[in-house]
């Protein structure tokens, strides 16, 4: 069995799963449920009784089965060249809820592992599952310990200047999956870029459980931009995939795009309609 055990700033941890600052960290009596639980570690901001939030702490943005979290820390974090010489360890926190979520955040680098809305919505048992699932995943591989993983894949993070504007991907739709919910088309009608219609289904067959003559979303590919959204809150795995699509231009990188506007080569690259 692989060593999930850390030091983080000297703190000796018997695994990277701790408790992240929020309600289930309020007080003593959370804490010592914690540590009776088998997380390696609690933090707080405050402890006390009671505790006076001046902002609600329990907001959050949430789609069925798909976490949405951690955007700012990520921004933060890929806009800033990774520093060899900067060895201070690195406290993960934002949407971390399996041991796949964990598995991320470890090989770009945190150290710790925070844990707070996945706590309140399972409970502290839920680390059990983490730790096995982490556990099994390194031996899987041939890891003794997270030694081995942490920190593995920052040398493939790369600057969002550095990236092909000329890349595409567009959705598809598995008719053959489709169960007919539509819910694709709402999301992408009213909250992204309009580009699925609802189509006669008579050319496509019956999908498992859709109503007969019940009109199926389909994708306007030349409108689409590949936000991903429709697949986000699709319930049905692998009916809708994003596919790279090659239109044949050459690669250009955002900083190549602004050095040719700069020397007149190429017009600005018109809106998305």
């Amino acid at each position: 069995m692989a060593d999930l055990s850390i030091d983080f700033c000297g703190i000796q941890s018997p695994n990277p799963f701790w408790v992240g600052s929020g309600p289930p960290a309020n007080t003593a009596h959370q804490a010592h449920r914690a540590f009776e639980a088998g997380w390696g570690g609690v933090v707080w901001k405050t402890i006390g009784d009671p505790i006076i939030n001046v902002a609600s702490r329990y907001s959050a943005m949430h789609l069925p089965g798909n976490r949405m979290a951690g955007f700012n820390n990520i921004e933060l974090i890929s806009d800033r060249a990774p520093d060899p010489g900067f060895d201070l360890p690195i406290s993960g926190i934002g949407g971390i809820s399996n041991w796949r979520d964990a598995t991320e955040f470890l090989l770009v680098g945190a150290t710790s592992l925070q844990v707070c809305t996945a706590v309140m919505h399972y409970g502290f048992r839920i680390v059990e599952e983490m730790k096995e699932g982490l556990s099994d995943y390194l031996d899987s591989k041939g890891f003794t310990s997270l030694n081995d993983i942490i920190g593995k894949s920052v040398d493939s993070i790369g600057h969002w200047q550095h990236l092909n504007l000329n890349y595409r991907r567009v959705a598809r739709i598995d008719t053959d999956k489709c169960i007919g919910c539509n819910l694709c088309y709402v999301a992408c009608e009213d909250g992204a870029h309009q580009c699925i219609d609802l189509v006669d289904p008579a050319p496509f067959g019956l999908g498992p459980g859709r109503v007969p003559g019940k009109p199926i979303p389909k994708v306007r590919e030349p409108d689409c931009v590949g936000c991903n959204l429709c697949s986000l809150v699709c319930p049905v795995d692998d009916c809708i995939r994003m596919v790279p699509v090659d239109d044949g231009k050459a690669p250009l990188t955002w900083s190549q795009y602004q050095e040719k506007l700069g020397t007149g080569e190429m017009d600005p690259i018109p809106a998305h309609p």
